[in-house]
């Protein structure tokens, strides 16, 4: 992919993600303004704001993702797998222009360790197919509700 095009494509990113976080966290109320609120409203309230706080989380994971594509490009390794190597398709850089990886490499399900992931514990933020309730289990294993 051309540099120039590059440039562009990070530009147009890093724009979508700062508008995005400037706007959910112009949305954060302060706890100070629940005071006189129905308990079903300040549930609600609590919700959205774990949701947005959650949404923002993951905006800092791709700008942090979008810093480490600038500084290749600025290195010269744009577009080329920081696994193996391998270029990264114009039509998957189009589409993510902080790409990391080869969409083979993608689809096998590896993800590439941020340092958000580093440096959190994992709680929540562990990806579904990691978790412990996500591990099939044989059928053998099941409580049998005949004694």
């Amino acid at each position: 992919m051309d540099a120039d095009r590059a440039a562009q494509l990070l530009a147009a990113e890093r724009e979508r993600i700062e508008h995005h976080l400037a706007r959910l966290r112009g949305e954060m109320p302060s706890d100070s303004l629940v005071d006189d609120v129905d308990p079903g409203d300040q549930a609600y309230d609590i919700n959205e704001r774990e949701r947005d706080a959650g949404r923002i989380s993951e905006l800092e994971d791709e700008l942090r993702a979008l810093e480490r594509a600038e500084a290749r490009l600025a290195d010269g390794t744009y577009g080329l797998s920081v696994e193996s190597g391998e270029p990264i398709s114009d039509a998957r850089l189009e589409r993510l222009p902080a790409a990391e990886r080869t969409a083979y490499r993608a689809r096998q399900g590896v993800p590439v360790p941020s340092q958000a992931m580093i440096d959190r514990s994992w709680g929540t933020r562990m990806p579904r197919r990691w978790h412990s309730s996500a591990i099939q289990r044989p059928l053998s294993s099941a409580p049998s509700s005949v004694p």
